[in-house]
């Protein structure tokens, strides 16, 4: 993972918090449990990547 990357998901995540959401948190909907995931394999994605796509 470059350097650029991972500052761009920080400020990212900096900017939610400042404007009081917390992008962790979602309303479940009943079938809609899994994490972010590649739709060609079905693989969750992981690490950084997991937040990104969640947030």
């Amino acid at each position: 993972m470059s350097f650029e990357y991972a500052k761009t998901v920080t400020d990212h995540f900096i900017t939610q918090l400042q404007q009081g959401i917390a992008p962790w948190q979602q309303v479940l909907l009943p079938g809609c449990v899994r994490s972010p995931y590649n739709p060609q394999t079905g693989r969750n994605y992981s690490g950084i990547n997991n937040l990104w796509l969640a947030s």
